[in-house]
C-alpha cells in the first residue's frame, strides 16, 4: 500500500489531537524552569550508587514488584507496600489511570490552570475532557453546573485529577473544597502530591476512608528526577486494577538499584528539602518588593509571578542572554505575562533575582 495518508489510521482525529509536548534544550543555562532540585547527590553517595551499580546484572529484568522499593517507601509514608504501585514517572501513572478508568461516555475534568500533562494524555486517548476554571486566587469554586456533573451518581465512573500543591500555581486549594469532590464525586479522584514534601499538609490520611481515591507522588522534585520514578497509593481494588493496566518491567533495573539504595539511606532530602523552602520564602519576601510585578505565594518548590504582558516576552529574552532559563507562559490564556521560576540554590535565587531586578529597571 504506497502513498497512504496515515491521519486515515490515528486513534485521534489530527486536528483534536495535541502538539507534542516541547522541552526547551538550552545548554549551559541557570536552569530554573523544570522543578528539579538544585542540589546533586553528595560525592560520597554517588560512590556508592556506582558501588551498587556494578552489582545490577544486565542481563536480567529487574524485579517486576518492585518490592524492596515499595517497602522503602512504606516505612517512608507509613502506608502499607501492597497499596503502592510504581511508575515510569507520574506521567506513566496518569496515562495508566485513564486507561483503566476513562472511556466512552466518561468525562476526565481537569483544573485550569494546571499540570498540563492531564488534558495532554486525556486527549491523546480520545478522552471527552472538561476544564474547571479556577478562581482569580487560583482556588476551586465550582459552579452548580459544573456540580451537576461532577456529582451526579447517575452517571458514575468519570475522573478528576487534582494537583495539591498545583502546578504552575503553586498554592494549595481549600480544603473545604477538596473535601466536597472527595465526598461527592461518582468517580476516580486523583490527588497529584508531586510537591507534598514542600507542602504544609497532604491527604494521605482520607485513603482509608475513601476506596475510589488516589494519591500519587514523586521522587523526581526532591533530587532524584533522572531516574523517572513515580508512585500511586490507593485502595488494594485499585491497585489490583492498575496492575492490569501496568506495563511489567516499568521501572529500569538501573533506576531501581539507584532508588532502593538512596531512599534507603533515609537522609540526605531532608537537609535540602529544608532548604528549599527557605530559599522559596527568602525569594518570595524579596520579589513582594518589587514595584510592578505579582509574586503568588507557593507551598511548591517554584514561584509563580506576573509581569506586563507588554514586558513579558522581552523579560523572558533578556533573562536567556544572562543564561537563566525559567517557565515562560507566552501571551495567551489565563497566565498571559506570567513565569514560573523554580526554587534554585540561595546563590540561583541572588543571581536570578538581581538579573530580574536590573532587566526591570532598564526596560520599565
Amino acid at each position: 500500500m504506497k502513498n497512504s495518508n496515515i491521519e486515515k489510521f490515528l486513534r485521534v482525529d489530527q486536528d483534536k489531537a495535541p502538539a507534542p509536548y516541547e522541552v526547551p534544550a538550552f545548554q549551559g543555562m541557570l536552569k530554573l524552569d523544570a522543578n528539579e532540585s538544585p542540589y546533586k547527590i553528595s560525592t560520597n553517595t554517588l560512590t556508592n550508587i556506582l558501588q551498587e551499580l556494578g552489582k545490577v546484572n544486565l542481563n536480567r529484568y529487574p524485579d517486576p514488584s518492585y518490592s524492596d522499593i515499595r517497602q522503602i517507601l512504606s516505612q517512608r509514608w507509613e502506608y502499607p507496600p501492597n497499596q503502592i504501585l510504581l511508575g515510569n514517572g507520574s506521567d506513566e501513572l496518569i496515562q495508566a489511570i485513564i486507561i483503566a478508568f476513562g472511556g466512552s461516555g466518561k468525562t476526565v475534568f481537569t483544573p485550569t490552570p494546571s499540570f498540563a500533562m492531564y488534558p495532554i494524555i486525556a486527549d491523546i486517548l480520545g478522552e471527552n475532557r472538561e476544564d474547571i476554571p479556577l478562581t482569580e486566587n487560583f482556588d476551586l469554586n465550582l459552579s452548580e453546573a459544573l456540580q451537576s456533573r461532577m456529582f451526579n451518581s447517575t452517571q458514575p465512573g468519570n475522573i478528576i485529577f487534582l494537583a495539591i500543591p498545583n502546578n504552575p500555581t503553586g498554592n494549595c486549594y481549600s480544603k473545604s473544597a477538596v473535601k466536597e469532590i472527595v465526598e461527592n464525586f461518582h468517580g476516580i479522584v486523583c490527588i497529584d502530591e508531586a510537591y507534598f514534601d514542600f507542602a504544609e499538609s497532604n491527604y494521605l490520611h482520607l485513603l482509608p476512608e475513601h476506596p475510589n481515591l488516589i494519591i500519587l507522588r514523586t521522587v523526581s522534585k526532591i533530587g532524584l528526577a533522572g531516574i523517572r520514578m513515580g508512585a500511586l497509593l490507593a485502595d488494594k481494588s485499585i491497585i489490583e486494577t492498575m496492575r492490569r493496566v501496568k506495563l511489567p518491567y516499568n521501572i529500569n533495573i538501573l533506576s531501581e538499584a539507584v532508588a532502593r539504595y538512596v531512599l534507603s539511606t533515609k537522609k540526605g532530602f531532608e537537609s535540602k528539602i529544608k532548604q528549599i523552602i527557605d530559599n522559596r520564602f527568602w525569594l518570595y519576601e524579596q520579589m513582594k518588593q518589587i514595584e510592578g510585578i505579582q509574586v503568588y505565594p507557593s507551598q511548591a518548590n517554584f514561584l509563580l509571578f506576573r509581569v506586563s504582558e507588554q514586558m513579558a516576552q522581552l523579560v523572558y529574552n533578556r533573562l536567556l542572554e544572562e543564561g537563566i532559563l525559567i517557565r515562560s507562559f507566552g501571551n495567551q490564556g489565563r497566565l498571559a505575562g506570567h513565569f514560573r521560576v523554580t526554587i534554585g540554590t540561595k546563590e540561583e535565587c541572588s543571581y536570578f533575582l538581581n538579573k530580574f531586578k536590573k532587566i526591570l529597571e532598564n526596560y520599565s
